[in-house]
């Protein structure tokens, strides 16, 4: 099985595999503005009528020469040499793999490069294929054209056309860019994947029985990922009936997953997560047992009240109140999250959703995956967490407190100072430091610091991720875990704050005993702000100020 030099091993071949992609994708946002730069020059000589554009030959001749000219574009970048330095990335993924192999299985890594090398140009010329080939015309350059053609046809207004096609090529503050979404698509498979032949091709070829499967967790990590990881070894004699479930109750598995390709596909489409192969030992079967009807026996979730190290900020400054709000969703009765959660956000609309859970500023609605597994048995806390989060974050947006535009002075302010805090400990404290750079032995600390008192594995979890998701954001990604690098440096970090005001909504109104433990300083600041900022300054919430 793994030990810590292995697991750390893993962890810098995750980073590495995400810094592969992130340094392919970071240069795309320039290329795109390049090519809509000269899309927006071939519509400048479109003829136009009445502020639309007319359905003439001249106009359809100029719409057919996009094509060429997109793809032009786009080859004269640097584009093309940033894959060819990307495709460079296989030969370092299979040095980790043949040192983790060596170590953990004792193949050598001459044995293991000759095992994988015919299979490995394979990958490579299908990724180069993907990348530079017909993908990028049909994924990305064919829909402009096509899109153009069809609002000429339609009469569109031409500034509306031009929003249309701007937000194709170079996204927009929901969605990105159409070349580095389609990019995106064939990076985030292509090194995991290989990754996984790699571990598929020694399991079948020295009789391994068992995996463990490893990776970080992030908020939106698909429920049977979460279960597996938290399992941690998976035998390959459980694995038809694991896959089976996670086909029935879980998201996104890849049509075809079985116990032969399982270390290939994983938990579905994009799966960043790895099931390394091992030989268990007798010792292990028997340890491995043990724990497994240790586990049988676990309790059900106390209430919240008897968890927590005391009250929750809310609780002791505010009268709650369940179900007296009409504000209060149908939908979400017996869930235990008080009336002024939605009385403070002026609003209960919401959506119950299988997959992920997100706020909708143009539709104004919360969706929260109540349905999925994530938030199934033994995780009330979490389902109590992801509705006020969720919450907060429509909140801060109608309020104006962070906005994509805009942040107010004072909320900006107390976000800077809980961000200060974070990076000075990492500064300064070489186990903190250590411990945000790997979430799964921080996660394995309070699984067992906590454990005597009263919470679930899923729980703990949670409170773990909610407070590593925190650090994420202060730090854009280079340290803690959950949404992602990407997701915190969009758009020059306008994503940073919105998460934080969710969490420390979430440490107001449901409490987090992880954050409150791993930094108190911070916990209390970030309580400190909440109360004298938004609750105390919410005139909707003065009735039920203690």
């Amino acid at each position: 099985m793994l030990n810590d030099k292995l697991i750390r091993l893993i962890n810098q071949q995750e980073k590495f595999i995400s810094g592969a992609e992130n340094d392919l994708l970071d240069g795309l946002t320039r290329i795109e503005r390049k090519v809509f730069k000269r899309v927006k020059e071939q519509l400048n000589q479109m003829n136009k009528e009445g502020g639309s554009y007319t359905f003439d030959d001249s106009n359809v001749d100029l719409v057919n020469e996009l094509d060429q000219i997109m793809i032009d574009e786009i080859q004269n970048s640097s584009y093309p040499g940033d894959v060819r330095d990307y495709l460079q990335n296989f030969d370092t993924v299979t040095d980790y793999q043949a040192d983790l192999h060596s170590q953990l299985n004792q193949i050598s890594p001459d044995e293991l490069r000759n095992l994988v090398d015919p299979f490995k140009r394979q990958i490579v010329d299908d990724t180069l294929s993907g990348l530079t080939g017909s993908g990028v015309a049909t994924e990305f350059v064919e829909p402009v054209r096509q899109e153009l053609f069809k609002n000429i046809v339609a009469g569109a207004n031409s500034s509306d056309v031009e929003k249309i096609l701007r937000q194709m090529i170079e996204g927009d503050a929901s969605k990105q860019g159409g070349l580095q979404r389609y990019v995106g698509q064939v990076t985030r498979d292509s090194l995991n994947q290989y990754e996984g032949q790699v571990n598929a091709k020694i399991t079948d070829q020295f009789g391994l029985d068992a995996f463990e499967y490893v990776g970080s967790l992030i908020e939106d990590s698909r429920s049977q990922c979460v279960h597996w990881v938290n399992k941690r070894v998976l035998l390959m004699e459980e694995l038809p009936q694991l896959i089976s479930n996670a086909y029935s109750n879980g998201q996104g598995m890849i049509p075809g997953t079985n116990a032969k390709n399982f270390a290939v596909f994983r938990g579905g489409y994009n799966c960043r997560h790895s099931a390394i192969p091992f030989k268990m030992t007798e010792a292990e079967k028997k340890r491995y047992n043990e724990q497994q009807q240790e586990e049988t026996k676990e309790e059900p979730t106390p209430d919240l009240a008897d968890n927590l190290a005391g009250e929750t900020r809310a609780q002791r400054e505010l009268r709650l109140t369940y179900g007296e709000s009409k504000l209060r969703p149908n939908n979400l009765e017996g869930e235990n999250v008080p009336d002024q959660v939605f009385i403070l956000s002026d609003n209960g609309k919401n959506r119950i959703t299988k997959a992920k859970s997100w706020y909708q500023p143009q539709d104004k609605t919360v969706r929260v995956a109540l349905k999925g597994r994530r938030y199934g048995s033994g995780n009330a806390t979490g389902r109590q967490k992801v509705i006020v989060h969720e919450f907060g974050h429509r909140t801060h947006f109608e309020k104006g407190f962070f906005t994509y535009d805009k942040s107010a002075p004072k909320h900006r302010a107390a976000w800077e100072k809980s961000r200060d805090m974070i990076k000075d400990r990492i500064k300064k404290d070489d186990v903190f430091r250590r411990e945000m750079s790997s979430f799964r032995s921080f996660q394995t600390k309070y699984f067992e610091k906590f454990k005597d008192k009263g919470f679930t594995q899923k729980e703990i979890a949670e409170m773990c991720g909610a407070f590593a998701d925190t650090v994420e954001a202060a730090t854009a990604g280079s340290y803690g875990y959950g949404h992602g690098r990407k997701y915190f440096t969009y758009r020059g970090g306008v994503m940073q704050p919105f998460e934080w005001f969710a969490h420390a909504s979430e440490n107001y109104f449901v409490g987090n005993p992880v954050f409150q433990d791993a930094f108190p300083e911070l916990y209390d600041q970030m309580n400190d702000y909440f109360s004298k900022e938004v609750i105390m300054k919410s005139e909707s919430l003065k009735p039920f100020i203690k």
